[in-house]
């Protein structure tokens, strides 16, 4: 008899976790655990329609070193730029066939272990400066007030974010934001609303 492969179901408390266990529960060698447990394979995000805010799912992959399949509605630009920002796990959707979703949980949870890396940050890839800048623009500050905050040019904000939009591998700040606001290198800046920088913007306290 074949050895189930256990994978570690997150957030367990949900309709969608328990259709996922549901789905498992067919003849298949995939077994859902609640805890990660010795012979544990992959972490698989069972996630809901209305995505959980990025510091949520942070939370849930925080600890581990399994690789991860996220499951979502839709793969679209805001799931990708998520999924960057975890270290690039595994994508698929509750819009495809069944057996399609347990053969991508299974190909993940069964993949040779010198493939199976923790999660990368993608943020340390960027400079320290960078990283202050993207956290201001994470919150919503224009070039300029940035420029005011940390004691540069507004053509210097410019050039950081551009090279920061090439380092992430992203088009479009707005991706890089919800990078940003993903990272937990970044979290407790942009919780405290206090990033490395030397001065305060103007209006903000």
């Amino acid at each position: 008899m074949t050895t189930p492969i256990s994978v570690l179901i997150r957030p367990w408390a949900t309709v969608e976790s328990e259709s996922l266990r549901h789905l498992l529960r067919a003849p298949c060698d995939v077994l859902a655990v609640e805890k990660d447990e010795p012979g544990t394979s992959a972490l698989v995000l069972a996630l809901p329609r209305s995505l959980p805010s990025a510091a949520e799912i942070s939370d849930l992959v925080a600890g581990t070193a399994l690789p991860i399949v996220m499951v979502v509605d839709v793969v679209e630009p805001w799931t990708i730029a998520l999924s960057r920002s975890l270290g690039r796990p595994t994508l698929t959707c509750w819009r495809s066939p069944p057996h399609e979703i347990v053969r991508v949980i299974r190909t993940v949870a069964t993949a040779p272990a010198d493939l199976r890396r923790p999660p990368v940050d993608a943020l340390l890839n960027l400079s320290k400066r960078e990283r202050d800048v993207m956290s201001l623009l994470a919150m919503g500050h224009q070039d300029a007030a940035i420029a005011t905050c940390l004691g540069i040019s507004v053509h210097t904000v410019r050039s950081h974010v551009q090279h920061a939009l090439l380092k992430l591998d992203v088009s479009h700040r707005n991706a890089a934001a919800t990078l940003v606001r993903a990272s937990p290198l970044m979290n407790r800046g942009l919780a405290t609303g206090s990033p490395s920088h030397p001065r305060q913007i103007a209006g903000t306290r």
